[in-house]
């Protein structure tokens, strides 16, 4: 290998002699030995994603060195090893965002652009495909990491989409890499390369292949954007009508493919949107194409995409030629049954109301719009609703003239909706927003005592209708807060002191709950601490509904949060003075807290507060109710999210309390604390992350019970806080993985007696817990102990063993390698599973889950199956051929399995090629 190595390292010039002739001599045989080298490098790449750290260090520049190689196929196929080393770097990345190999990776991409531009100048086409495939896994794995590199590698795309022997396969993979480029680095990297591209990209979108002119409008659209991105101070100007035209004359074309016309739709939109202000004597010409094609069926959708986005433009771009015909048709179409043409139609329109609704010609047609709308707003499809109600509150913020049409058309289908239970989320928002429009308006018909009425009116003809259910009530209230907060200023204390009588004398529970929830919503929103309202609403903690009290606890604490300096010193002295109503207080507390962290203000409003806060969570995190310690739990997290440097080192130190209930309160306050995003307590909690899981190996079953949840929930939703800690813990992990005959106890029920195993819980959390960390730290793993230990879920109870052949399943696909290495061991537990039979007497249940058993051990036998060379693990091959297809009743099923995991693996195939944008 040495010496063919020194020899390749020859004269430039004989490289150069071998390209135009044969690649190698017929007697030299060593490229053969280089290309299995390569194959060999490949497998342990794709297989080893533990030593990924070191294959950068020791295989990663050999790889490089080798792109120079001579014989194409071996050049290929190292191409492809590196290509395996940026998707596993790409996994790794995924699993640890902080993950060494992205640094390492960096500093070898000068040497991997340099050694592939030169490839890219070569004639051979393969090699330049071979290039471009390699360069886009790289801008994939790693966006941006070109920018200092962009003059090295446009020359190759120049090349490959300017020279007359470049085929098409080549052209449409420059024309991807080009267009991924643009996507993944910032506009200012291209300017000084512009006048060498447009000419190309342009040729490219005229180009008589459709494939290539379709890869060419989408590389044109991205081009738009790179030429004039916001704050730009690049000349643009004389390449903007040779642009146009270019896409101009492919929207005009009868002709052509549909991928083809999709895409110069979209350009021209793009175009139009970005440099409008450049064209606006030649637009007419481009609107009445796009009209057309709005009414084509074929391209409707794609046409209202690129109205949307003309529409959402910064630049005047003037469409009355169209508008009213446009606003039609789109009308028009949230009466048919696509559902995707119906979210862009509504989408569109609000766009085109928002930018041009004082136009005469848009608001003429409201009135058309909103009896069109009005149908789609129901829970049958929340996001149609959504979309509908945001419509509806854009009409009325540029015509509130609209608002009596919108209050006979669409309010009646507010209220219908009100009494959802699925109302929530953005189409609650949406609704909120659109009764605050409404009330702004304070139109005859849509005024404040209207909209109240209505609103109390659906509690009121709900007296014993089973549609009127909790949500509705929460729904309802938040409607009468938001129209009562935007109402004049002298409807506020009436309607307050409204619902404070009907919390004190209605005898009325859905009235009493209602008053109770809208005084809550509205003081979370405004102070009204100047009403009376403490006496009213601590008196319904004694109501006998609990529905009444759990309302009474939400109105407390989101009316303190309008005055925290009056109510929350009262909060924590009826906490400490009330002990009947210590759990419904600590809801009305975590109410604040919760409110308070979600503002960035929250530190300072509560830090007045702090230390009394403090001492109350810590008196009470060693209650005897789970419920209380739970949300004192919640209560610690909240308030350690927005003041990490004082809550962070106390709970440090109350792990240490010789109270057990006091320490899996602890445990489950740090669960609160991991938000999937970046916070500012991640840096401290990162290092002190060793101690709380500590509590893993505590003497008291519950406290090691929701540590391992709180760590399932880490590997789960921020792994980089637990990676470096997984050495030390694992073997704690496992040890609550077995079954421990000190936990199983018997019970005497009479005529017979039953065993129950304390220990299953425990056990549950710690492979639910593998099951994490299998998919966001196998790289931090001893495989091998895993897979050991996992052979002792097998033989399991029911769940466990359903949560083994899962992870078979990913080890599968993450390690296979490791599996196949441990797999004898796992055969006769999963033989047991398969072969297991149910008693005669057992009954359809017992039967349905011994077969749910039985399939789901066969997924992960046909998952494994279909690792490479697992037929030559001898144990495993006899174990299907014996106790599965010699079963003509488990053939079958296996067989039925393999065709189901076929199916879907195409589908995702198919769902993964599909790259065209709309």
């Amino acid at each position: 290998m040495e010496t063919d190595d020194g020899e390749e390292e020859a004269p430039a010039e004989e490289e150069e002699a071998d390209e135009g002739g044969d690649a190698s001599d017929d007697d030299d045989m060593s490229w053969k030995v280089r290309r299995s080298a390569t194959k060999c490098l490949s497998a342990i790449i794709s297989t080893r994603p533990d030593m990924l750290g070191e294959i950068y260090t020791t295989v990663a520049p050999v790889l490089i060195s080798r792109f120079r190689e001579r014989e194409e196929n071996v050049k290929l196929d190292i191409f492809g090893s590196f290509i395996d080393l940026l998707r596993q770097t790409s996994v790794a990345t995924r699993r640890n965002p902080d993950s060494l190999s992205l640094v390492q990776l960096s500093k070898l991409t000068p040497k991997i652009v340099q050694g592939l531009t030169k490839e890219l100048s070569q004639k051979s086409v393969k090699t330049r495909v071979g290039a471009f495939a390699l360069l886009k896994e790289l801008v994939s794995v790693r966006p941006g990491v070109l920018t200092s590199q962009i003059s090295a590698v446009i020359p190759g795309i120049v090349f490959s989409l300017g020279d007359k022997n470049t085929n098409s396969n080549l052209k449409i993979e420059a024309l991807s890499f080009l267009h991924l480029l643009l996507t993944s680095h910032p506009a200012d990297a291209f300017h000084p390369h512009v006048k060498t591209l447009a000419p190309c990209i342009q040729k490219a979108v005229g180009d008589h292949y459709y494939r290539i002119s379709a890869e060419g409008l989408r590389v044109l659209s991205e081009f738009v954007r790179a030429l004039r991105p916001e704050g730009t101070s690049f000349d643009f100007h004389p390449y903007v009508k040779d642009i146009y035209q270019a896409c101009l004359k492919q929207l005009k074309a009868q002709d052509i493919d549909q991928e083809v016309k999709e895409c110069a739709i979209t350009c021209v939109g793009i175009i139009v949107s970005t440099l409008g202000d450049d064209l606006a004597a030649e637009l007419s010409e481009c609107f009445k194409i796009l009209l057309d094609r709005l009414k084509n069926e074929i391209t409707r959708v794609t046409a209202v995409k690129a109205l949307s986005r003309i529409s959402q433009a910064k630049l005047n771009v003037d469409m009355t030629p169209i508008l009213s015909e446009a606003i039609k048709e789109l009308s028009g179409f949230l009466r048919k049954s696509n559902r995707q043409l119906k979210q862009s139609s509504l989408s569109a329109l609000n766009d085109i109301v928002t930018k041009y609704g004082s136009n005469k010609a848009a608001s003429s047609l409201f009135p058309t719009v909103l009896s069109e709308v009005s149908v789609l707003i129901s829970d049958a499809d929340l996001h149609l609703s959504h979309l509908g109600l945001h419509l509806c509150a854009s009409i009325l913020r540029v015509d509130p003239t609209s608002a009596p049409l919108v209050a006979e058309k669409v309010l009646p289908q507010t209220q219908a909706l009100l009494k959802s239970s699925l109302l929530q989320g953005l189409a609650l928002e949406s609704l909120l927003n659109l009764y605050g429009e409404l009330v702004k308006i304070n139109a005859k018909g849509a005024a404040f005592d209207n909209l109240l009425e209505s609103l109390i009116s659906i509690v009121g003809k709900g007296k014993g209708d089973a549609t009127i259910n909790k949500q509705s009530f929460s729904s309802i209230a938040q409607c009468i807060a938001v129209i009562t907060v935007n109402a004049p200023g002298d409807k506020k204390n009436p309607t307050v002191e409204k619902f404070i009588k009907e919390v004190t004398g209605s005898k009325d529970e859905s009235m009493k709950l209602l008053g109770l929830l809208a005084l809550g919503e509205i003081g979370r929103r405004t102070d009204i601490s100047a009403n009376n309202l403490r006496d009213a609403v601590t008196s319904a903690f004694d109501s006998p509904s609990e529905e009444i009290k759990q309302a009474a606890s939400f109105a407390l604490g989101n009316i303190s949060v309008g005055n925290l300096e009056k109510y929350v010193p009262f909060v924590l002295s009826e906490i400490k003075s009330q002990p009947k109503r210590q759990y419904l207080l600590l809801h009305s507390l975590r109410e604040i807290i919760v409110r308070e962290s979600a503002k960035s203000s929250g530190a300072t409003a509560l830090q007045p507060y702090l230390p009394s806060v403090i001492a109350l969570l810590f008196e009470n995190c060693e209650s005897q109710e789970e419920g209380t310690r739970n949300v004192v739990a919640e209560c610690l997290g909240k308030l350690a999210l927005i003041c990490p440097d004082q809550l962070v080192p106390l709970l440090q130190e109350k792990i240490k309390s010789p109270s057990g209930f006091a320490r899996s309160t602890v445990s489950t306050a740090i669960k609160y604390t991991i938000l999937e995003q970046p916070q500012p307590i991640d840096a401290l909690l990162k290092p002190k992350m060793g101690d709380f899981l500590s509590l893993l190996s505590d003497p008291e079953l519950n406290v090691r019970r929701v540590t391992l949840l709180t760590f399932n929930y880490a590997a789960h939703n921020k792994p980089s806080l637990i990676r470096e800690y997984l050495a030390q813990y694992m073997p704690v992990l496992f040890n609550e993985c077995k079954v421990k005959p000190e936990l199983i106890r018997e019970v005497d029920l009479g005529p017979f007696k039953h065993k129950v195993d304390d220990g299953l819980e425990i056990r549950k959390a710690a492979f639910e817990c593998m099951y994490t960390l299998l998919d966001t730290s196998v790289d931090k793993l001893d495989l091998h102990q895993f897979i050991a230990n996992l052979a002792d879920g097998l033989k399991d109870h029911f769940d466990i063993k359903m949560l083994c052949h899962l992870m078979l399943i990913r080890l599968a696909a993450y390690a296979p390698t490791a599996l196949l290495e441990s797999l004898p061991n796992l055969i006769e537990p999963l033989r047991a599973t398969i072969t297991a039979k149910v008693n005669e007497g057992a009954v359809k249940q017992q039967v349905e889950r011994n077969d749910e058993m039985v399939k789901s051990a066969m997924r992960a036998v046909a998952s494994i199956s279909k690792i490479p060379n697992a037929e030559t693990v001898q144990k495993f091959d006899e174990f299907v051929k014996q106790s599965i297809l010699a079963n003509p009743a488990l053939t079958q099923k296996y067989q039925t399995i393999l065709a189901e995991e076929t199916t879907n693996t195409n589908t995702v195939s198919f769902d993964a090629m599909d790259t065209t944008t709309n």
